[in-house]
């Protein structure tokens, strides 16, 4: 692992849409670990632009973009509700008459998940650790919105 394919490698994953992103950095983490201590001490610097400037700002535009999602469908569903009594079974029910279609989770290009709860329901995206973590909405987990039962 030099230090110049070390940035050309990073620089390249940043132009990757998420899941592959996240799959490349887990692989030059890897790597850099695999380092003798000496050698990852003096490549650290190069990873640091990296994190500050690539993926951290990437993950965030990801999670600002998951709960605005959220948010749409969260309207929706709202309305839905208002409209039918109660919430759908499934977010398809709200196409094309409440939305012209699903929005996509923007860290897997799938669907945003629902799941009714009781009286209320939960929207989320998987997040950046792309696990589904069953709509568990707290830090390192799901991004979303829980509207109580």
């Amino acid at each position: 692992m030099t230090n110049l394919g070390t940035m050309g490698r990073q620089i390249d994953a940043l132009a990757l849409p998420y899941p592959e992103l996240a799959k490349a950095y887990a692989r030059i983490m890897d790597e850099w670990y695999q380092l003798p201590l000496y050698k990852a001490h003096l490549t650290l610097p190069f990873f640091s632009p990296f994190f500050s400037y690539g993926l951290i700002p990437h993950i965030e535009s990801h999670t600002g973009a998951a709960n605005v999602q959220a948010a749409r469908l969260v309207a929706s569903l709202l309305l839905y509700k208002e409209q039918n009594g109660d919430y759908p079974d499934s977010l398809e029910a709200l196409a094309p008459d409440y939305l012209t279609e699903i929005p996509s989770d923007p860290f897997t290009s799938g669907d945003m998940q629902y799941r009714r709860e009781g009286d209320g329901f939960v929207v989320y995206s998987v997040g950046a650790d792309l696990v589904d973590n069953g709509g568990k909405l707290e830090q390192d987990a799901d991004v979303g919105c829980r509207i109580p039962r």
